[in-house]
């Protein structure tokens, strides 16, 4: 299931969305100091939410991240993020362009880009019933943005729409181990290259919750073979590039490829990829179709292993 807001929709089998065209990007901010692209995939019910941030400073439009963007919150949903360029600030600690980050749920926190003030990033909210943001202070809900409802609108007064309350329940497991007091950072050019290597990590609902893998792939690498997935797949070039379907991907290119279409072979330019693949429905993997005569790469199964070491949830998706 794809759902696009704000004007977003795909025709035929995928959509591509740039971080280099800014120009086509809706604004949150009135003069664009704050512009986002914000979707749907997966389960209908609890799948996750992506939302593309792109900050760059507009002379004239003053941002208070501190009391009004982001104030002190917390989500009820597990959290993935890559940060494409510049630098940026979760919970104190600074991630600069190439690094990534998962967060638990329930985790009380605050972001903002780095110095100078912009920042292009990826956002993952694994299950969309965790949207909402829970504001920990209440002089900050007197100054909170305005954001929209499905950007994940403060609504005190309404029930929270996860059956767990605005904590939600915390369930990631990676492969690089699990969170430490939350979170679990790193870089995407320290993980192992090759088809071997890279980070796999499952994350919200416990059965219907994406996965995501993050990949490191040596120049000419055939990183996935012709294949189908029954749900959708969503593919960010963070460094370097990659073709597929004789379309060259630089950085700071995304792809969501419409579920039940055919994926070709992607692969790795002259100069390799960093990349973030993300299986939207991880119950999609079960139904992965590779080209006849194809062999899958390891980290493709290393999904159902970690899934197995979560506990199905209260009232999660079935």
């Amino acid at each position: 299931m794809f759902q696009g807001h704000a004007g977003l929709f795909m025709q035929g089998d995928h959509l591509d969305i740039s971080y280099n065209r800014p120009d086509e990007w809706p604004h949150l901010t009135p003069s664009g100091s704050i512009r986002a692209f914000i979707f749907h995939v997966g389960d209908e019910v609890a799948g996750p939410c992506f939302q593309l941030g792109m900050i760059r400073p507009v002379e004239g439009e003053t941002l208070d991240w501190r009391h009004s963007i982001d104030p002190l919150h917390h989500h009820g949903s597990d959290q993935f993020r890559v940060i494409l360029s510049d630098s940026w600030n979760l919970a104190g600690r600074r991630l600069n362009a190439g690094d990534y980050a998962f967060q638990e749920s329930g985790i009380v926190y605050q972001e903002h880009p780095g110095p100078g003030g912009a920042g292009t990033t990826m956002l993952l909210m694994a299950d969309r019933r965790g949207n909402q943001a829970t504001i920990a202070r209440k002089k900050d809900v007197e100054t909170i943005f305005e954001y929209d409802d499905v950007y994940g609108a403060p609504k005190p007064d309404a029930p929270y729409p996860h059956p767990a309350g605005d904590r939600g329940i915390a369930a990631i497991a990676t492969s690089a181990g699990q969170c430490n007091k939350g979170y679990l950072r790193g870089t995407i050019s320290a993980l192992q290259s090759g088809s071997s290597g890279g980070l796999t990590g499952v994350l919200g609902d416990t059965i219907a919750g994406p996965a995501v893998h993050v990949l490191h792939a040596e120049p000419g690498e055939r990183i996935t073979p012709p294949a189908t997935w029954s749900t959708e797949i969503v593919l960010l070039v963070v460094r370097g590039t990659l073709t597929l379907d004789g379309k060259t991907y630089a950085a700071g290119e995304l792809r969501v490829q419409r579920e039940g279409a055919p994926f070709a072979a992607i692969v790795a330019g002259d100069e390799g990829a960093e990349l973030v693949l993300v299986v939207a429905d991880r119950r999609g993997r079960a139904e992965f179709a590779l080209a006849a005569g194809e062999t899958a790469p390891a980290w493709i199964g290393a999904a159902g292993a970690l899934a197995s070491t979560l506990a199905p949830s209260p009232e999660g998706a079935e």
